[in-house]
Parts: structure tokens; sequence; C-alpha cells
């Protein structure tokens, strides 16, 4: 994906389905509620954001909101100064 995208920042995969697994790899967060769990790390180390769930592209609305706030938060983490 990293290679795809063309991006330079690191990815985390703490798992794929099991809420659990996931959950004890990332000790940190209480729990791990649904999948996707998107965790908004910023230049400094610390989390800005975290955005549990997705909304596709048959979710009208939500989905061109979802991708607006999406972009507006990697864009805020990726403008951090350092």
């Amino acid at each position: 994906m990293k290679d795809k995208l063309k991006v330079s920042y690191d990815f985390v995969i703490a798992g794929t389905y099991d809420k659990a697994q996931a959950s004890e790899t990332l000790p940190a967060l209480n729990r791990v509620l649904a999948f996707p769990t998107t965790i908004f790390i910023g230049k400094d180390g610390k989390v800005k954001r975290i955005h549990t769930g997705f909304s596709g592209p048959g979710t009208g609305i939500y989905y061109e909101q979802f991708k607006e706030r999406f972009n507006q938060m990697v864009n805020e983490c990726l403008s951090e100064a350092q």
C-alpha cells in the first residue's frame, strides 16, 4: 500500500478482523471497537485522532464527508512542524 500510494509515513497493521487481537497489539487503546480503526499520529508522536469505522461509496453524502474529514486530518498531520 505504501508503494502504491507513494507515502513516506509508517503504517501499523494490528490485525485484520479479530478485535481482541488488535486490542492486545494496541494496549494503549481502551479497546478496538470496530474495523477499520484509524489512528492519526502527528509528527510529534502523539495521537491526534482515532476514527472507527468506514463509510463506503454506497453511503452517498456520508462517504463524501468521510473522505473530506480523512484527507483534512492527513493534511494536518503532514503539515505539522517537526
